[in-house]
């Protein structure tokens, strides 16, 4: 970890670490939740709803090469807002097995994705 300028996230490392920390499918009828803080100070973590918010980004970035950041962001959030929690969690899953994975992080250069 590079040296932290806000000693903030010294308190966050630390408090990851402590753990009480659940990774969760959260199913709300109103919203897409990223996660919850109960009142015991537990954490639930649903990774699908903002994994998926990307997968989206990234997949009309593929089938609509010439359209603007700004379009494809605003069709990725129009697109998530019709999905259910169900729909968000098989688009995960499909992801997920359809998929490779690379453990060791890819130093991205600037301009290689234009």
């Amino acid at each position: 970890m590079k040296e932290p300028r806000d000693p903030l996230i010294l308190e966050v490392a630390a408090a990851v670490g402590a753990g009480r920390i659940t990774i969760a499918c959260l199913d709300d009828d109103d919203y897409h939740l990223d996660g919850l803080t109960h009142v015991d100070g537990s954490i639930e973590i649903n990774p699908s709803a903002s994994v998926v918010l990307t997968l989206l980004h990234e997949c009309i970035h593929r089938l609509r090469p010439k359209w603007t950041e700004r379009s494809v962001s605003r069709k990725a959030a129009l697109l998530m807002s019709e999905l259910s929690a169900k729909d968000v969690q098989t688009l995960h899953d499909l992801m997920l097995v359809s998929s490779k994975r690379k453990r060791k992080p890819r130093k991205v250069r600037k301009g290689s994705w234009e």
